[in-house]
């Protein structure tokens, strides 16, 4: 699923959710409350860590180091987030592994 407004919004998203579910069909969410409402699992930003990549970045400009100079980051911290109901209704098996190494896990 995208974060786009245009296109999820809260009618859409039970729609696909319910959908999803029904047909056992995986969804793939983008934020932690997705996940909740029913997505198998959902893969999001630590926007703290963000904010600090921001920081250091921040600082190299007061340095004097040019922003165009300056490298094309990406976040650093991917947190996980599984909805173990949703895969037992899909017909998914979570690996242990896997559900520890979760930041958040719906039963």
């Amino acid at each position: 699923m995208l974060p786009d407004t245009t296109v999820v919004s809260e009618q859409s998203l039970s729609y696909i959710l319910s959908r999803s579910l029904k047909n056992r069909i995986p969804v793939l969410g983008y934020a932690a409350y997705v996940v909740k409402k029913g997505a198998l699992l959902g893969l999001s930003c630590d926007y703290e860590d963000i904010g600090r990549q921001a920081g250091e970045l921040s600082v190299e400009i007061l340095k004097g180091e040019k922003p165009s100079n300056l490298p094309i980051t990406v976040p650093k911290k991917i947190l996980l987030s599984i909805n173990i109901r949703a895969a037992k209704r899909i017909g998914i098996t979570v690996p242990p592994r896997v559900v520890k190494e979760a930041y958040e896990v719906f039963k």
